[in-house]
Order: structure tokens, then sequence, then C-alpha cells
């Protein structure tokens, strides 16, 4: 689904607010996001429109090679793929990798 198929006004709506948005209009009660997103979102807005907010907390996340460079953990998974290539699916399987705070 695309934002436009929700046919939501933007007119002023700061991200937070157009976010939340649409999460109501496709029945969310939670949004799940990366921890970046605790300096930008309007938390006390989520809690006034009843939207809850958890975010992933990557305390624990092994490190891997990377190049041979120190491991950096401020990524996507596009770069464990990147530097794992197949043996990403073992780096994964059976892991926790993240928890939801």
């Amino acid at each position: 689904m695309r934002d436009i198929d929700l046919r939501l006004a933007n007119s002023g709506q700061d991200k937070s607010a157009r976010l939340i948005a649409i999460l109501k209009a496709v029945g969310a009660s939670t949004y799940l996001s990366g921890p970046k997103a605790r300096s930008y979102l309007d938390l006390s807005l989520f809690h006034s429109s009843g939207i809850g907010v958890q975010f992933a907390d990557y305390t624990n996340y092994p490190g891997y090679l990377q190049n041979g460079r120190e491991f950096r953990d401020n990524v996507s998974i596009l770069d464990l793929l990147a530097w794992q290539g197949p043996e990403t699916k073992n780096f994964m399987k059976g892991r926790t990798l993240f928890k939801w705070t």
C-alpha cells in the first residue's frame, strides 16, 4: 500500500502527524521504529493520538567483519548482506538480534 492510496491530505502536517494519520488509516495501534527516530518523532503527539511507539534496541547485536575494519553498528541489513553474502543466513539463524523497548 502506498500513502497516496490512503488519500490523506498533506496540507501543513509535520512528519509525525502525517505518519500518525497513515497509521490510523490502516488501523495500527503501535509503531515499530529504529532507535534513531527518537531524535525526530514527536512522541507526545503519538501518545495523545493513542498510538504506542516501540524502538528497536540493538545493545547486544553481535559484530561481523566489515572488510577488516572495526564493526560499525549504525548500518542497515544491506551492510550485513554486502559483507557476509551467503553467510548472512547463518549469522541470523537462531539469534535474537534486537529487542523492542
